[in-house]
This record gives C-alpha cells, structure tokens and sequence, in this order.
C-alpha cells in the first residue's frame, strides 16, 4: 500500500456515486489517503478487470445496469482468483444482500454485506481494516522509501522546468556537478565521468547525485527570490523535510522491530508505531509533495520570471 487507495466502485446511480465518493474522499484525506476511484456502471468490462492487481477494495452494488447483479460480479471475479475484499451493498440491509448471496449460491469469503443507507460508516470500518492488515513498520519503511523518491522525481521536474523557462540549464547543471563532486571527492573516476554530462536531464538521475545534493541544488534556485515570503515558506518546508524523512528513513532502515510489543516498536528506540503515527506520517509525506507541485506551479506561472537574469 502507498499513499493511494484505489477502489473499484460498481454502482450506476451518478447523483449517489457523486455524492458518495466526494463523502469518501474527504474521509480517505483525512488519514492520509488519496483516494483514486474507477467506477463501473455494470458487469461489462469484468473479465478486463480481474487482470489489475491495483484495488485495494472493490464496492459492488447489488442492482446494476443492464440486468446487472452485484453477487454475480463478486463470483466473477473469486472464479478467476481476485480475493481482494469487497463491499456489497443495498438499500434493503445487510442481511437482505447477505441472504440472496447464499440463496444463489455466491462467494461469500471476503465479502462485507453493507446497509446503503449507512454507507459511509460502514465503508470507512472496513477500509480501516484493510489498511491495519498492513499496516506495519515492513510497510513503513517501503512507504518512506517511495515517498523519497516520489519527492527526489518531483524536484526534478522542478528544476527542469525552471531550465527551460528561464534559461539556466548550464547554471544549474553546474550546480548538480559541482554538488556530485563535493560529495565524491575519494570517488574520482567516477567524478570524472559526470563532470562529462552535458544533460541536465541525464544529471539529475545519475546515482552520483543523492538526495541531500538535488535539495541543496533546489535551494540554490530557490534563493533567486529570496525576499519572497511564499519562497520562503516553501524553502523552509523543503528543509524540514529533509532533514525528517532522512532521519526516519536511516531509523527504519537501520533498527529492528521488536518482536515482543504491539503496537510495534523499535529496539532501543522509544517509538511505538500506533494507528496515530502512522496516520501522521502519512499527511506529511503528502503536504510535503505538495510543496513541490506548488514550486512547479511557481515556476510555470511566471513567479520567477526575471529572477534569473544576472546569471
């Protein structure tokens, strides 16, 4: 798991879906969640979904379009060996779907029978405890790692764009390298070797250049408008940033889990890893990466513009 749910939502009441999902959402943000929505109208294109591994929950209405039912989409997909668990609702109750699933003969492991009428309580319950049966320090570590990366790709973007509006591809080119060289000085050969990368592009993903060499290289762009508060504000968010994910990643990385406690906790460490902790680190890997799409945004309105010139 990351930080996306993906639900696979088969429902053909628009209004309802529309109302529902904007609830849903909202919940999903709330712990730290995007939530990224496909929506079915009916039982057509189920064979093409049972090959995507991507659905962390799939909700099925009982009554589709098209004579569409909900059990026969849930046996549909548990015939062709998709356990991921699913939400089956209706307006008749629990109970009413529970029984005609039965009646019919219909996969039921797996399955949480619903009311409609209580739709979002009970769908948040559930994915809920999706989310707990993962939720561990393996999963941590994976989510932290890919958070880093996710946040070195956006810098790049940022630092691309700000090359092609403003003209300052050598510039920071030379900053990239200049950076790689400081942090390789007993590495010669394969300084020698990036000092030769014409690319921006090309420099910004070689694995000379670490993490803690692409922020200060954004931090260096971002100084041309030093006296702008936002800039600021970002450049600060920036560097917090930095310094906590790295200490977090080199924590998870380097210490064990004790097996003995629960909520987990690290050996030696007084840091329990509760519901709580992970929900909070959750809302900081994403206001973070919102950061950068707000520099991005900077950049490709024209906030910079004239901040380059003296180069």
């Amino acid at each position: 798991m990351n930080l996306k749910y993906n639900v696979l939502w088969f429902e053909d009441n628009e209004r309802w879906f529309n109302v529902h999902a904007d609830i849903l959402e909202e919940e999903l943000d709330e712990i730290g969640f995007d939530l990224i929505v496909r929506r079915e109208m009916d039982s057509g294109n189920v064979g093409e979904l049972c090959q995507d591994q991507r659905f962390d929950l799939i909700a099925v209405d009982l009554n589709l379009d098209n004579g569409s039912k909900g059990h026969d989409v849930i046996n549909e997909f548990r015939a062709n060996g998709v356990f991921t668990e699913v939400v089956f609702y209706s307006s008749s109750g629990p109970q009413a779907v529970r029984r005609k699933m039965i009646e019919d003969g219909s996969h039921v492991d797996g399955v949480y029978c619903i009311d409609r009428n209580d739709f979002e309580t009970q769908i948040m319950s559930v994915i809920d405890t999706t989310i707990k049966k993962v939720q561990d320090l393996n999963n941590m570590r994976g989510l932290v790692m890919a958070a880093l990366a996710d946040y070195d790709s956006a810098l790049n973007d940022f630092l691309l764009a700000a090359a092609e509006r403003h003209g300052i591809h050598d510039h920071i080119l030379g900053k990239v390298k200049e950076r790689v060289e400081r942090q390789h000085e007993t590495q010669m050969a394969s300084v020698e070797k990036f000092k030769d990368i014409e690319s921006l592009e090309e420099a910004l993903t070689d694995h000379n250049l670490s993490s803690y060499g692409r922020v200060c290289v954004v931090l260096s762009v971002l100084k041309r408008k030093k006296k702008c508060a936002t800039v600021a504000e970002l450049k600060a968010e920036i560097q917090d940033f930095q310094r906590n994910l790295i200490k977090e990643r080199n924590l998870l990385a380097h210490v064990r889990e004790d097996p003995d406690t629960f909520p987990p906790k690290l050996i030696g460490k007084d840091v329990e890893y509760c519901d709580e902790v992970f929900r909070s680190r959750r809302l900081e890997l994403r206001r973070h990466l919102g950061v950068t799409r707000t520099l991005i945004d900077l950049i490709n309105s024209g906030h910079f513009d004239g901040a380059f010139e003296s180069l």
